[in-house]
């Protein structure tokens, strides 16, 4: 019985993970878990994404070490989201999940 959306307005991603990281989610009843290291990484990745999302005339160079350290810390986290729902997950998929994350991982890893 639930009803649909009136609009397509979506919270900027840091007020999601703050929402995430302070209330517990509905659909898994608990609190997403991120590091001040991992809370970091993800502001560098938001950051760049915006840079991309909202181009100026101007130009960007990003070391891949500053990509290398963000990928793996989304990766993960999102593998953590995508968890919650697993149970609706066709059969091989969350294994399909958990081999990117690990070789998003690894390629990252040898970047370092």
């Amino acid at each position: 019985e639930a009803k649909p959306p009136v609009g397509d307005f979506v919270l900027p991603f840091p007020a999601l993970l703050a929402r995430a990281i302070e209330h517990p989610m509905e659909w898994s009843g608990r609190k997403l878990e991120v590091s001040q290291d991992e809370m970091k990484a993800l502001e560098r990745l938001t950051f760049i994404r915006h840079r991309v999302e909202h181009p100026r005339p101007q130009s960007h160079f990003i070391e891949p070490l500053f990509i290398a350290l963000t990928l793996p810390v989304a990766a993960r986290l999102t593998m953590e989201l995508l968890d919650v729902c697993a149970h609706q997950y066709e059969d091989g998929e969350r294994a399909a999940v958990r081999s990117s994350v690990t070789k998003i991982s690894r390629l990252c890893s040898e970047v370092n």
